[in-house]
């Protein structure tokens, strides 16, 4: 069982490991709290790492050869990535809204998307378990469970998007005169009135970025 997104995404990339500084021994995993094999955690966690409150067992001066492996794995950082314990792949907007709004068909999987590519993702992700859909958003986690909701609400905001509302106006819920005699009061009012209460929502805020972008649109009008 994948009880931990390190574990997840080190079986993920076993095929890419890379050469162990020494060899491990038994010991208690200061990113994880897990007795396992372990290095010291000197070989992985530097000066410049400074998210010790995600540490389970921060006394420990020891890390999991999972963590040193899946934290070592630059993708995890630096790229969206999906990953289900066979097969870890790098995704972009297109496949994140695929597997986002339907469910997975996996046992167990994770899922981070990151537009600063500065974070370990990997120490935040969750664990998902069968019809679980919840995705590590920058720093924060967005829940897509209720499949019915997500595609309701996505639906909506494409709407809402195709008839001129502006990406900025979905973050803010403000908009330019210019643009609103573009729009036209009525529309921008009823979009204003079905955001207002959804838009602190970290779900509204990841739809919002997995709206299509206008070459998507161009590109759905041609055929």
């Amino acid at each position: 069982m994948f009880n931990t997104s390190v574990k997840l995404l080190a079986t993920s990339i076993k095929s890419e490991w890379q050469e162990l500084p020494e060899k491990p021994t038994r010991n208690i995993c200061a990113v994880t709290g897990i007795k396992t094999s372990c290095l010291p955690r000197k070989f992985l966690l530097g000066a410049s790492f400074t998210n010790y409150d995600l540490l389970r067992f921060p006394n420990s001066e020891w890390v999991s050869v999972d963590v040193y492996q899946a934290m070592k794995y630059k993708w995890q950082r630096m790229s969206c990535w999906w990953c289900d314990g066979k097969t870890f792949e790098r995704i972009t907007k297109p496949r994140i809204r695929q597997l986002f709004l339907k469910p997975i068909d996996a046992d167990f999987w994770c899922g981070y998307v990151t537009t600063s590519y500065k974070k370990h993702g990997v120490l935040r992700t969750p664990v998902n378990h069968c019809r679980q859909n919840v995705w590590l958003f920058e720093m924060e986690l967005v829940d897509g469970s209720n499949y019915d909701k997500v595609n309701l609400w996505y639906d909506q905001m494409c709407e809402f998007y195709r008839k001129g509302i502006s990406r900025s106006s979905f973050e803010t819920l403000d908009i330019h005169p210019a643009f609103l005699r573009k729009v036209g009061v009525e529309p921008w009012l009823r979009f204003k009135s079905w955001a207002t209460h959804k838009q602190p929502t970290s779900l509204y805020r990841f739809l919002s970025y997995l709206l299509p972008t206008q070459e998507e649109i161009k590109n759905e009008l041609a055929t």
